[in-house]
């Protein structure tokens, strides 16, 4: 829980690398904010919250490529209008 927590920067992009490393050998499932450690997966799953009658939703779904590549850059702060998909 919260493994990444307090870290940044150059820090995440090592957790990333260490996480894709144990991966080859153990099922991982990581819940990140950072862009860092989530680009190195290559499983993606989003998942969101809404609020219904007082009661939350969650909403859970794979991505696709496309849609990793917009998540990722989203998690950067960038601006999905000046995306260019591969």
């Amino acid at each position: 829980d919260e493994i990444d927590a307090n870290i940044g920067g150059e820090t995440a992009t090592l957790v990333g690398k260490k996480f894709l490393e144990l991966s080859k050998y153990h099922q991982l499932l990581c819940i990140t904010h950072f862009p860092q450690v989530a680009c190195q997966a290559c499983t993606h799953i989003s998942f969101s919250k809404r609020e219904n009658e007082g009661r939350t939703i969650t909403t859970i779904h794979s991505l696709t490529p496309e849609a990793k590549k917009l998540e990722i850059h989203r998690m950067r702060g960038g601006d999905k209008a000046l995306i260019t998909i591969e």
